[in-house]
């Protein structure tokens, strides 16, 4: 690393230049990223996350996420049997996360047929995708919640196999259910490791990163684990699921810790060495830093660390373990959220660090050592930047939400046959009138746009006629077109952030 050194009689930026690397992240500079999976990534929460975190810590990247997200019935052969062909293979993603397993175990024991049927899933979206020149990043399942989970009536034949004849319609029947589950779910990841590594490709074990917050909830409720009450079950109380199978928004942080370990990132955002002794710094190349007067030091950074919020636009009002409870055991920031300050030539004191407007105490061995800035301060100089993009992202996935609402008309017929005529004409009716007035809030100066949406409508409902991809060309090109104008207003907000740290022994 060529360094450049800052004293105090001469003001001079520090030059920098990266450190050796190994090779890399598995994104490459340009690359299209695509996310799919069941309803727990229709959420837009821990892909939110993802696309937040390289957007912000790897701008030099610059790389590109969009969701999805299909209708499918949320299982990976379903997936694998619609949406691949009609939208995944044509968009032609650099890299695909692919999450399913919740579902796909069918709520009950890990069996032959499961196993089979979701392996055999897996195997041909990894391997159409190879073909399509796609590497698919092989997602397992996560947990259910041990306290919100329901599921009587596996409940009740666990039970019975158990011994226990008698009915037991409390929660305390519930949580035998969720860990028999999460023990099918656990034997889906291994299934989804095993597909991954047959046909070498990166593997995310959510399963596992989210199992250790899991069980540091149920160790620690009530006492280093806040108390909560499930919002849709009141007799029911909630650790990580309010619904016992949908992650609160903090719970998808441990998701996307294992969707970006899979990509190989290394977690090194930025670093700062400081001898406050000689006045002389040290940075890495995503930054330059400037000693102004006896500790205080300027800085500006390009490349910004993650920060985590519990009002989080992702979070639409509903119930969540504060971030700094999932935090606490998950290893996102030691491992992918590195800002490390590291102070030499300290005398033998307490020792003051400002950072913007909050100042925090260490030992002066801790500072030799390094502390990672972005994990001890709850609030940093990055907040307000981080704060607005996640709004962006949040505004561009779930604008990816309505645009697969029409792009799912295919699928939707095709679904419907068997239904009444009367039946059909309601249900599609309703979803193409909901699509018609938000493309009018969305589009309402591209008439050519509506007059497609409208022709769309005629045709399934008077006509009774099959919708295919290719009628829905126009409508995915100009919805394509605007994501990606999302994409950019997210990714310029991302500007080198000017801050300041003050280090200052205390008597």
């Amino acid at each position: 690393m060529r360094l450049k050194i800052t004293t105090l009689a001469v003001l001079l930026l520090a030059a920098v230049v990266p450190a050796a690397r190994a090779a890399g992240p598995l994104p490459k500079h340009g690359d299209f990223i695509a996310m799919g999976g069941d309803s727990i990534t229709y959420m837009s929460r821990y892909s939110l996350y993802v696309e937040t975190y390289l957007l912000a810590t790897r701008p030099d990247l610059d790389l590109r996420v969009m969701k999805i997200q299909r209708w499918c019935g949320g299982t990976a052969d379903n997936y694998a049997a619609e949406t691949l062909d009609q939208e995944l293979i044509p968009a032609k993603p650099n890299i695909f996360t692919v999450c399913f397993g919740m579902n796909d175990g069918g709520g009950t024991e890990f069996n032959s047929e499961t196993e089979h049927r979701y392996e055999t899933a897996l195997a041909q979206i990894v391997e159409r995708n190879q073909a399509n020149g796609t590497v698919t990043v092989v997602c397992s399942p996560g947990v259910v919640d041990t306290f919100s989970y329901e599921n009587p009536e596996f409940a009740q034949r666990l039970l019975k196999a158990a011994g226990d004849t008698a009915a037991d319609p409390t929660p305390s029947g519930e949580r035998i259910a969720a860990i028999a589950y999460n023990r099918t779910l656990g034997s889906l990841r291994d299934v989804g490791r095993h597909v991954a590594a047959k046909h070498g490709v990166p593997f995310a074990d959510i399963h596992s990163a989210m199992f250790d917050v899991l069980q540091a909830g149920v160790a620690g409720y009530g006492k280093s684990w806040p108390p909560r009450t499930s919002l849709r079950r009141p007799d029911r109380r909630a650790l990580i699921c309010d619904d016992g199978i949908h992650p609160d928004t903090a719970a998808h942080i441990p998701m996307a810790y294992a969707v970006l370990k899979a990509m190989g990132f290394d977690g090194d955002i930025g670093s700062i060495d400081f001898d406050w002794a000689n006045g002389s710094v040290r940075t890495d190349v995503a930054q330059t830093a400037a000693v102004t007067s006896k500790g205080r030091l300027e800085l500006e950074s390009t490349r910004l660390p993650m920060c985590f919020f519990d009002d989080t636009a992702c979070s639409e009002g509903y119930p969540s373990v504060p971030v700094r409870y999932v935090l606490q055991h998950c290893p996102f920031n030691p491992d992918l959220n590195r800002y490390v300050l590291r102070v030499s030539g300290l005398p033998n004191q307490p020792v003051r660090v400002r950072w913007g407007d909050r100042s925090l105490v260490f030992t002066r061995e801790q500072l030799q050592a390094g502390i990672n800035l972005a994990a001890e301060f709850p609030e940093t100089p990055f907040c307000p930047t981080m704060h607005a993009l996640d709004r962006a992202v949040w505004q561009k996935q779930v604008f990816e939400r309505n645009l697969f609402a029409i792009l799912n008309i295919p699928i939707w017929n095709k679904h419907f046959e068997g239904a009444k005529p009367a039946d059909r004409s309601r249900m599609l009716g309703e979803s193409l009138a909901e699509f018609s007035k938000w493309s009018a809030r969305e589009f309402p100066d591209n008439p050519k746009l509506l007059d497609a949406c409208e022709n769309v409508r005629t045709r399934v409902l008077q006509e009774t006629a099959s919708v295919t991809p290719t009628d829905l060309s126009v409508i995915r090109r100009t919805l394509f077109e605007r994501d990606r104008e999302y994409h950019e207003k997210a990714r310029a907000l991302v500007k080198p952030v000017h801050h300041v740290l003050t280090i200052q022994p205390l008597p």
